[in-house]
């Protein structure tokens, strides 16, 4: 049985970013990544899980950040309640910070480690907390920057990651290009394999290779991530379904509550 509890919330400060809790125990969610980035604090319990092909088991006060794209998914460790705070944000907010530190953020890469770092546990344990209290938005905005300059100067890599891009992998940059194209489409892997100048067999051992998911399981995360907005709006669960490319409303939900813990209208009630 499905015991999560995800509770989201935003602050008016800042574009491009929201704030959630989210609590379990006997949950796993599946593999699957996002288009932002996402700062985590375990609050209670241990995390076990991986990013990208990192392993890791995590206990209270660990800091993770998870890159756009970057492969994950976790568990709480044996089954017992895991609480945890998390802080997503779009290169939209990072560009904000450009101008305060007088760096440029684009391409930037934080490191996917876990982190053990009393100063950053302190400093985004209030942070979360004044997130929910309008009377203290000119500390959130000074932690903000408390925060940022820690992970910058501390917490980043010395060259942002990209995916490889020589030719020998064009055909996977074609063939995602594909799938984001074409996502609503239910395509065959053959029509993708072509469409790629590589033969099916090839395509989806490469495409491992380098995601870590077979085309369809990228395919079903991009739909996933793409849900989330439409959520946002008036369109039905059962049509926004049927415009992602879902073959009906429980397959939809089914995929969702992997990715994100709660159902579609659990996730639109709490936005």
């Amino acid at each position: 049985m499905r015991d999560t509890c995800v509770d989201y919330w935003n602050t008016d400060i800042w574009a491009g970013s929201s704030f959630s809790k989210t609590t379990y125990s006997n949950f796993e969610f599946g593999k699957h990544f996002h288009d932002y980035y996402t700062i985590i604090l375990i609050e209670q319990g241990i995390n076990e899980g991986f990013t990208e092909h990192k392993k890791y088991k995590i206990e209270e006060g660990t800091v993770l950040i998870i890159n756009p794209g970057e492969l994950h998914a976790g568990s709480s460790y044996q089954g017992n309640e895991l609480s945890f705070n998390a802080f997503r944000f779009e290169e939209q907010y990072l560009k904000e910070l450009d101008d305060i530190f007088q760096r440029t953020t684009r391409d930037i890469h934080f490191r996917n480690d876990p982190i053990r770092d009393q100063r950053l546990q302190a400093k985004l344990k209030q942070f979360f907390y004044e997130s929910k209290r309008p009377e203290y938005r000119l500390s959130l905005e000074c932690l903000n920057i408390e925060i940022f300059e820690l992970l910058f100067n501390d917490y980043t890599d010395a060259i942002a990651h990209k995916h490889n891009t020589s030719s020998k992998h064009n055909y996977l940059n074609t063939a995602v290009e594909f799938i984001n194209d074409n996502i609503s489409e239910n395509f065959r892997l053959k029509a993708l394999a072509k469409h790629s100048g590589i033969s099916t067999y090839h395509l989806v051992r490469e495409f491992k290779k380098r995601y870590n998911q077979t085309p369809l399981e990228y395919l079903r995360n991009i739909r996933v991530e793409k849900s989330k907005n439409l959520l946002r709006g008036e369109d039905s669960i059962t049509d926004i379904a049927l415009q992602l490319g879902f073959f009906d409303t429980s397959h939809f939900t089914r995929n969702f509550i992997q990715n994100e813990g709660v159902s579609p209208s659990e996730y639109r009630q709490s936005i």
